[in-house]
């Protein structure tokens, strides 16, 4: 499982409840620590924690699976649009360089 992208989820749903991570904690009978984290992404979540914590917000594992895929498919569309953006930005810079100097570039880029 991905910690990170699960951890950060986990923090989503908390703060958009408006619980305080130590309530949660308490909740779920684990130290503010250990569950800080789980959302950090820096300690691995048991499924019966997970299961623990769709529970005290009324969502069943699949809800929070299904929304676990979504986050990533949007992350991964953002991604994509900076890559995007990157490109785009190299283009213009390249367009503003002579003929000479774009091949001196292609041939030093070949180079690598």
């Amino acid at each position: 499982m991905d910690n990170k992208g699960i951890g950060m989820l986990i923090r989503k749903i908390r703060q958009e409840n408006d619980w305080k991570l130590i309530d949660l904690a308490e909740k779920l009978d684990i130290s503010f620590s250990s569950l800080s984290k789980i959302e950090n992404g820096t300690q691995d979540i048991t499924y019966t924690m997970l299961r623990k914590i769709c529970n005290q917000f009324d969502l069943s594992l699949s809800q929070f699976f299904r929304e676990l895929e979504h986050s990533i498919n949007i992350e991964a569309e953002a991604n994509d649009l900076e890559e995007i953006d990157i490109l785009l930005e190299l283009t213009k810079e390249i367009e503003k360089l002579s003929v000479v100097q774009q091949k001196a570039l292609y041939i030093l880029l070949k180079q690598r």
